[in-house]
């Protein structure tokens, strides 16, 4: 697997921020990275599941980059945020690749918060509109669903030919 966590901070912009001192602005510190997972409910059998998708986020990050970025070019105001931005779209979908591995990464501390604040920053100073930041997520969503929805399916399937293997077939009425 190839280590994404590392293809974050590579280029562009990333050297006009310092991390350090934007998560000290924001507060984003210990207690309060806690305080974040704690509101949302986000606890170790969280993080332990996310972590067992990693294969499956491997599988699919290249179409999901490719996918996300078939959505963003639609619109004007992100063609617009992009165009400002020093990398071009195929360094671009790499890095969302990257990001979407590192959701699955099972490491959600210190430097997982600096890198989201960094990410956030960078943003903002593309002038990406809010609304389509944040609306973003919800694209996640629908290119993430199928994939969790089809290895629930193939799980299910396994298990139920494990179970049933080598009794014989019933009748709903017998």
């Amino acid at each position: 697997m190839r280590d994404y966590a590392e293809m974050f901070g590579q280029g562009g912009m990333n050297d006009q921020i310092d991390a350090d001192s934007l998560v000290r602005e924001i507060g984003l510190d210990r207690s309060e990275i806690d305080w974040r997972k704690d509101y949302v409910n986000f606890g170790e059998d969280d993080r332990e599941r996310l972590e067992a998708l990693a294969p499956l986020f491997e599988q699919y990050s290249e179409e999901i980059g490719e996918q996300f970025y078939e959505n963003l070019l639609q619109y004007d105001d992100t063609v617009e945020a992009i165009s400002r931005s020093p990398k071009g779209v195929d360094a671009l979908k790499q890095t969302q690749q990257a990001y979407f591995m590192t959701l699955a990464g099972g490491e959600y501390g210190q430097e997982y918060f600096n890198n989201r604040a960094r990410i956030g920053k960078l943003h903002h100073m593309l002038e990406m509109p809010m609304k389509q930041y944040i609306g973003q997520y919800g694209v996640y969503y629908d290119l993430i669903l199928p994939l969790l929805n089809e290895r629930t399916v193939d799980r299910l399937s396994d298990r139920l030919r494990q179970n049933w293997a080598g009794r014989p077939p019933t009748t709903p009425w017998a």
